[in-house]
């Protein structure tokens, strides 16, 4: 099968990295080399370089490639797709000829260790010469030759098409080199003219066959099943059900062998599931990008046919600047029109795919931010060789004889009474041990020594305990020094790995991780270890065991180390889904935000206790951030006054809240016996978290900042909680917390010269609270409100009557929104007309939006 390669520079163009993202698809194209990307997504399809400058992708469906022995450097990186080495290359043309010397240095090493084996270099070097279709030959072009002499490359590059073409003229600049046995293998090669890049480089193109001979058929080709799938979201159980009834009627198999009665109930289920549903056929290979459509394709060629007119009158002997300089104007407004229709396109593809989060908040949106989201591809084990299935099922399941399961039940049959069984007592246990001290038989169906069991009775019994979670075993081992706790250790390890290997299983030793648990003062002495099977375990500071990392004082500062850095990521890719202004509705939000809150409070009955300052910061940022997106605030907002607003109880009370119901159902299995009901749980757990939103209130009567908004909101922090009216919007959130379009917000935050009013001529400092009850310019709306939450438009006292009835905040809201606008609206006309760089509109952070657009 051939491999489909296209490479082309997009100069840092946002629309033309879209069109390529397209073309890749509509050519079914498999690696491509990008020089000049606008963004590089980090994800295991695309890889760049140190600079950014040029990367590698490849599809991601039906058979995605994968990248493999990546190497990188400044201007080139290299990787491995399908046993060829394609190595990217962007060398700008500010290089001096010293840098670009040793460029091609470092190529030339990467190169020496994989010749003789498949080698493609392409990129666009800036290097003009005659031997590649050049009009001139400079001093890059000139040296770029005499290096591919010397590494044994040839130039694929065929003809005088320009690849570059720019009103000032036009260049062959990006170049294609391979090694003379994947230069047979290349077929196709070509400078595409007639589809337009959005960029003034245009694509290249060409197939890799699998040997010398052009491949036949073009495209990636769909796995061929060796089983029949079936759609089972179509399957008719009625049809089901009849067509089983049939299968009964059909005389039985009469073979006496098993395997041929096994071939003949297939054969009956196959004709089954044929009556009941229908086969599922190959997955269809995509042709366009989810924010493709007809109107943007016809745009595309119409930009085609304006740059043809437009380079068939440059073409002309007789020039005519005028029609010229018309055709040119034409051609760049038929590319603005198409960069134009493709965001649109994109903004609305993507209000779509967070509009879907009302309906489905755990869809597609979310698996893609969350890195859950699949390319839709066949099974692995259909497209892997039958030969590399069978290797990895006999590694996995390695025959072995027949071993007999543990013994479970008596050996006479007969029942088992209902009786309780008294516990051994400890004179029991020593009077058995006396008893095997003289006997040299194995007490027992494992065949264990009587007198190994009496050596180790007093390690395993008294300083050892065993621990089984699924597949997860610890073994602890008590002693008064370090030396004795590392061999009762080994003795239990080496005891429970040779249980382990008695019931047919395997133990992976050098994954095994111990850890000593010590107090102050007393940490263990360098270089010990535990020996078990011929295998060193080293005892490390920190031990990984059921997702929580465990440390030798029980501080739990190594588990928020690498918890905190999780939590925020997770924070930003969800906060990535909840815009301000539209987005998601409130419930979805706080779902999104007990998402986080699940990750941040997994195993907090047990790190609870060891909670300290640097650890609850640890949680207060991802939280932050969380409860800022949850009441659509700025990013300014107080972690105080995010909190109160979204109602999220501080996730360190949550946590004494989990610990606190914990320790009480572990009392009371160890006082009374027995399991509490869910109902005494819950209504324990209810008691722990009033007195933790009440202990909240306390805290919040001095906030350390957000001290407006915590003010008003503390007294009735419980009804705010649960209330079951209002949601807090984007300006409605700006009133409430004086981060905003206010005048002392903008001059606090640098972006106004001074907090005076705009809106009136006698208010030196434009605050929130100024806007809401006292700015003569909305009197108007002023008036309605009033009407409603009455004359006292202190902040306290809106909030009880916005908490008093749905009318009330309502008419609080409509009031934020009118005004709000009207503010914003006006402040973006000041910094249009501004002359000040502090009050420009700032344009950072493009590439950051632009990687929440890019394709699923």
């Amino acid at each position: 099968m051939a491999l489909k390669v296209l490479q082309v520079n997009l100069n840092h163009c946002a629309r033309a990295q879209d069109l390529f993202v397209q073309t890749m698809v509509e050519w079914s194209t498999q690696v491509a080399v990008v020089a000049e990307p606008y963004f590089i997504p980090s994800r295991s399809d695309w890889v760049g370089d140190v600079e950014g400058v040029v990367a590698l992708t490849v599809s991601r469906s039906p058979r995605p490639l994968s990248l493999d022995g990546v190497r990188r450097g400044r201007g080139y990186v290299g990787a491995t797709v399908g046993g060829t080495l394609v190595i990217g290359v962007y060398c700008a043309p500010s290089k001096t000829l010293a840098e670009f010397e040793s460029l091609l240095d470092q190529i030339g090493t990467l190169l020496r260790r994989d010749l003789p084996h498949s080698v493609l270099v392409m990129g666009d070097f800036n290097a003009k010469n005659s031997a590649w279709g050049g009009t001139a030959t400079n001093a890059r072009g000139a040296v770029l030759e005499e290096w591919a002499l010397t590494t044994g490359l040839c130039v694929l590059n065929r003809g005088s098409t320009p690849t570059c073409v720019r009103p000032q003229g036009t260049s062959v600049v990006d170049l294609t080199f391979a090694c003379p046995a994947t230069e047979r293998r290349v077929c196709g090669w070509e400078v595409v003219e007639d589809v337009e890049t959005l960029s003034d480089h245009r694509y290249i193109r060409f197939a890799l066959s699998e040997t010398p001979t052009p491949p036949i058929a073009q495209g990636p080709q769909p796995p061929r099943r060796d089983t029949p799938r079936w759609a089972l979201k179509r399957l008719d159980q009625e049809v089901l059900a009849e067509a089983a009834h049939v299968e009964t009627w059909l005389p039985a198999d009469s073979s006496p062998s098993i395997d041929g009665r096994v071939a003949a109930l297939i054969e009956s289920l196959t004709r089954v599931c044929d009556a009941s549903m229908p086969r599922q056929g190959p997955v269809p290979l995509r042709k366009h990008v989810y924010w493709w459509s007809a109107e943007i394709a016809a745009l595309r060629t119409v930009c085609v046919a304006a740059r043809r007119r437009y380079q068939r009158q440059r073409r002309r002997r007789r020039r005519d600047e005028t029609v010229e300089t018309s055709l040119l104007n034409a051609y760049k407004a038929a590319r603005h029109d198409l960069s134009r229709a493709i965001r649109v396109a994109k903004d609305r593809a993507r209000e779509e795919l967070i509009d879907s989060l009302n309906r489905d908040p755990w869809g597609r949106p979310y698996l893609m931010v969350r890195g859950k989201l699949r390319a839709q591809a066949a099974p692995l084990t259909q497209s892997l060789p039958p030969q590399l299935v069978r290797e990895a099922v006999t590694s996995l399941f390695p025959h072995k004889e027949a071993h007999p399961p543990p013994y479970r039940v008596p050996r006479d049959g007969s029942p088992e009474t209902g009786e309780d069984i008294a516990p051994v007592s400890p004179a029991e246990f020593g009077a058995a041990i006396q008893r095997l001290r003289a006997k040299r038989t194995a007490p027992g169906p494992d065949g264990i020594p009587g007198r190994v069991l009496v050596l180790t009775a007093d390690i395993l019994i008294r300083g050892v305990d065993v621990t089984c979670y699924a597949d997860d075993t610890l073994v602890t081992a008590s002693g008064a020094t370090h030396r004795e706790c590392a061999i009762l250790a080994t003795a239990g390890v080496a005891q429970v790995v040779g249980r382990i290997r008695a019931l047919g299983l395997e133990v992976a030793l050098q994954k095994s991780e111990a850890l000593f648990f010590h107090g102050p003062r007393r940490r263990p002495p360098a270089g010990l270890r535990i020996t078990v099977g011929g295998i060193d375990i080293r005892i490390e500071p920190q031990m990984r065991y059921l997702g929580l990392v465990l440390d030798g004082r029980w501080s739990f500062e190594a588990h928020f180390r690498q918890l905190g850095p999780k939590l925020l990521r997770t924070a930003a890719a969800l906060g990535s889904l909840l815009p301000n202004v539209g987005g998601p509705k409130a419930a979805c939000r706080r779902l999104f935000m007990g998402v986080l809150g699940s990750m941040a409070l997994y195993g907090a009955p047990i790190w609870s206790g060891a909670l300290n300052r640097r650890t609850v910061d640890v949680l207060h940022r991802p939280q932050r951030t969380m409860a800022i997106r949850v009441v659509r605030g700025y990013r300014t907002v107080s972690y105080e006054a995010a909190c109160a607003l979204a109602g999220s109880l501080p996730w360190a009370l949550e946590a004494e809240v989990l610990a606190a119901v914990h320790a009480w159902r572990e009392d009371r299995a160890r006082t009374d016996g027995s399991v509490p009901l869910r109902v005494e749980v819950d209504r324990f757990r209810r008691s722990r978290r009033r007195a933790a939103v009440a202990s909240w209130q306390c805290r919040l009567r001095e906030p350390r900042a957000g001290a407006r908004t915590v003010g008003a909101i503390g007294p009735v922090l419980v009804a705010w909680m649960r209330r079951e009216h209002g949601a807090v919007t984007f300006r409605l959130a700006q009133v409430l917390t004086g981060h905003g379009c206010f005048g002392s917000y903008l001059c606090r935050i640098g972006r106004e010269p001074s907090a005076q009013c705009h809106h009136c001529a006698d208010c030196p400092a434009d605050t929130a609270q100024h806007t809401l009850a006292e700015c003569p310019a909305w009197a108007s709306q002023r008036r309605d409100l009033v009407a409603i939450v009455g004359p006292d438009l202190s902040l306290p006292t809106v909030v009880r009557r916005m908490l008093g009835s749905d009318g009330a905040w309502r008419a609080v809201q409509t009031y934020c929104e009118d005004v709000m606008s009207q503010k914003e609206e006006a402040e973006r006309l000041r910094e249009a007309s501004s002359q000040d760089p502090n009050r420009s509109r700032r344009r950072g952070g493009r590439r950051r939006a632009y990687a929440r657009l890019i394709p699923p």
